[in-house]
């Protein structure tokens, strides 16, 4: 919810005219735009349609316009044209929550303004620069901007221009808990609106200072400036600020727990935005609405209202809106069963908090992530996700009590002025009335002095049980958190232990280095599982033929589920060959027949189809011959060929003899019934045979982040086969780390090469 509070304190400052005329000046400026020229004044008429769509809060129309006078003011060297038309892109962008973009923008006008020496636009770039950092929650560079903007529009006379940067720094400073500072900024830009009778200006305020009372929690004093602010709009037929006081009003009624009222005011503002088109008011109030219907426990009715939120805000680009869509998408998703679908919307939601720097978003989605792991059984990921939910919530805990000490001594500072004014006060009276009243006045001062003293000691000792008490549920809070964290870690090192001996336990299924060595002359395996465990396997044995076969293997999945299959294939495959097969072909056969009829089962409907892809190899290195049957991974046979001394090896230098694999699996397939293929290839002195799983290949990485390739690996093998085979190992992990980068290794690696 805390993006109805953002979302009250940036939509206002876009608020201008009644819905009535501002339909009526876009169909005017449309028919003047139909019958004009494409000059300066075509553009100023463009820029004067942007701003009233910006005023309206239909973004993407602003955009389009804004983007058209760019073009044209460009083309024609119109300087002031094109920077009012970037001013009000910028706060389109703004607006629906593109703030790098946003930023450029203000920037770029800020630029041209200073060349232009126009210091109204100056001003207005600063307020936008302004805004975008306090929308990306940098509070001290936006106070500076608005500081700056403040100085110009009172140093060149800028009435109105004052008043927005009043009102900016007041919320500004409303967010760093100096709360007296930011009612008096307020009150000052109230002043002028009241002066300039700006009633639109005057309902912004309200707002404002409604936000301001809840954020103290005197909820009655917000539902006052709100019910304030509602009228005036009303007034005013002005949509957008009837809007922002609904939401403020639905908000202050959700905060103290009475959602049915809370739901009465956003269902209200949903009405309103859908028949002002308001696209960006639209999502905002869908996303309310579900917020109030998750809090009724009807998740799937909170899903439905989330999911449209999700839907516009995407269209528009609405990114502050999407985040707490997502996240509460994901919780509904949770409640309703569906844990992983919940951990997609709130891994979205991460990424929209993380680039926001908005650090209590982070903090719940981690959270969040964390429970759905927990129920999918992802156990490690469980415990990763829940240490950062911790380690964020740490650092809220820090900034809240860093905001709430600054807000208690500011307000001491505040009360002790208020104090010293009211004295001296009574003591000028007195000093006024010494002739007639002198001793009855004197009495007077004493007792007041002795109620304000006696008033401001209640304050302290008030402030002071509230601090101890903050104080209490904060280290309780802890505790539990700690507690929570040491029985967390003690699950995860069951885990881990498990895990481990899990390992020891396959690393003896698969083939030993002695085995290797005893075949094998020049050779190297490169074997990266994702996991501690893997899916991924090599196993050999020596046949009744007195021939060495050699699998390279990928099982179904990768971590403990890949693991287990990978042992169940490997035994599968030792069955094949002590039942006395010598044929790579008929060893996959009969692999087969075991593993489907093993996994007939595991209680699933269709008898489970999981098995492995393999590529099976046979090596009669008497006659020089190698058999081979594959299913899905390929073989390669690399054969030098041509190559002068002192020459650069190139793929041309080398013959690449590909073995197609039977485009099928070793496990239950519609094509199960067809025999595997036997391939027979005479081999050569120096050929190097590969072996491998699609890991490698399909690893993503690089500076787009895009897959390796199989052909980018054929070919690093291919001009790197000359090289001894420690050599090409290396090299192989070397260009893996340095593809891979900060990314994750997303499958179980596995490449063997064996020199003839």
């Amino acid at each position: 919810m805390k993006n109805v509070i953002i979302y009250c304190f940036l939509l206002l400052l876009c608020a201008a005219y009644s819905l009535k005329a501002q339909n009526k000046t876009i169909d005017s400026l449309n028919r003047v735009l139909k019958i004009s020229k494409q000059d300066t004044s075509y553009v100023i008429t463009l820029n004067r349609l942007g701003a009233v769509y910006v005023d309206m809060g239909i973004y993407d129309s602003a955009i389009q316009v804004e983007s058209r006078a760019i073009k044209l003011a460009g083309k024609l060297s119109y300087s002031k044209g094109l920077i009012r038309a970037y001013g009000n892109l910028g706060l389109g962008k703004l607006s629906l929550g593109s703030y790098s973009e946003a930023l450029r923008i203000f920037n770029q006008v800020l630029n041209l303004s200073e060349k232009a020496k126009n210091y109204e636009l100056i001003s207005v770039a600063h307020n936008g620069i302004g805004n975008v950092f306090f929308s990306q929650g940098n509070y001290d560079e936006a106070q500076k901007h608005f500081l700056i903007s403040l100085e110009i529009d009172s140093k060149h006379g800028l009435k109105r221009d004052a008043a927005k940067s009043y009102q900016s720094l007041g919320n500004c400073l409303a967010v760093l808990g100096k709360f007296p500072e930011a009612i008096k900024n307020l009150l000052l830009a109230y002043k002028i609106y009241e002066k300039e009778k700006d009633k639109i200006g005057m309902a912004e305020i309200s707002s404002n200072l409604g936000n301001i009372y809840n954020e103290q929690g005197d909820s009655d004093a917000a539902l006052a400036q709100f019910s304030s602010a509602l009228k005036m709009g009303k007034e005013l037929s002005n949509a957008v600020i009837i809007n922002a006081a609904n939401t403020g009003l639905g908000y202050v009624y959700y905060s103290t727990g009475d959602f049915e009222k809370a739901n009465v005011y956003f269902l209200e503002n949903l009405r309103a935005a859908e028949q002002a088109g308001n696209k960006g008011g639209i999502a905002s109030s869908l996303s309310n609405i579900g917020s109030t219907y998750k809090e009724f426990g009807k998740y799937d009715l909170a899903l439905d209202y989330f999911t449209r939120s999700i839907k516009v805000a995407e269209e528009i680009g609405d990114v502050s809106c999407l985040g707490s869509a997502y996240y509460n998408s994901g919780i509904a998703r949770l409640n309703l069963n569906q844990a992983a679908e919940g951990k997609k919307m709130m891994q979205k939601a991460l990424n929209i908090g993380k680039s926001s720097g908005e650090l209590s978003l982070v903090e719940i989605c981690y959270s969040g992530m964390s429970t759905a792991d927990t129920i999918l059984g992802n156990y490690k990921e469980a415990l990763n996700n829940y240490k950062l939910a911790v380690l964020y919530g740490d650092s809220l805990i820090n900034k809240e009590n860093t905001k709430k000490t600054v807000q208690l001594q500011m307000q001491y500072e505040f009360d002790k002025k208020q104090t010293a004014d009211s004295l001296k006060v009574a003591e000028e009276r007195a000093v006024n009335d010494a002739k007639f009243k002198q001793e009855q006045t004197q009495r007077y001062a004493l007792y007041g002095g002795l109620a304000l003293v006696l008033a401001f000691s209640v304050f302290i000792y008030n402030r002071f049980k509230v601090t101890q008490k903050q104080k209490q549920i904060i280290e309780s809070q802890k505790l539990a958190v700690e507690e929570q964290k040491h029985l967390v870690e003690e699950k995860h090192k069951e885990i881990t232990d498990s895990i481990n001996y899990a390992e020891r336990i396959q690393r003896s299924f698969l083939a030993t280095k002695e085995m290797l060595d005893s075949n094998l002359n020049d050779y190297f395996v490169l074997f990266k599982p994702k996991d501690v465990v893997s899916g991924d396997f090599y196993w050999a044995s020596l046949l009744s033929n007195e021939n060495f076969i050699l699998a390279t293997a990928d099982s179904t999945g990768h971590g403990v589920p890949g693991a287990i299959m990978s042992l169940l294939n490997i035994t599968s495959l030792e069955n094949a060959v002590e039942q006395g097969a010598t044929e790579p072909a008929i060893i996959l056969d009969r692999t087969r027949r075991t593993i489907i009829e093993r996994l007939k089962k595991d209680g699933s409907s269709d008898g489970g189809k999981d098995g492995m892809d393999c590529s099976l190899c046979m090596y009669d290195f008497n006659r020089l011959i190698l058999y081979v049957a594959s299913a899905h991974n390929p073989v390669w046979i690399v054969r030098p060929v041509s190559m002068q001394q002192n020459e650069s090896p190139h793929v041309e230098n080398f013959e690449i003899i590909e073995v197609k694999a039977d485009k099928m699996p070793v496990g239950k397939h519609d094509r199960q019934d067809i025999p595997f293929t036997l391939h027979e290839i005479k081999l050569q002195k120096g050929d190097v045979v590969y072996t491998l799983t699609d890991g490698y290949p399909d690893q993503f990485g690089g500076a787009k982040g895009k897959k390796f390739l199989t052909k980018n690996l054929r070919e690093i093998l291919a001009v790197n086969s000359h090289r001894s085979m420690a050599d090409q190992k290396d090299l192989l992990e070397k260009t893996l780390g340095n593809w891979i980068g900060d990314l994750e290794q997303v499958d179980d690696i596995t490449i063997i090469g064996v020199r003839v």
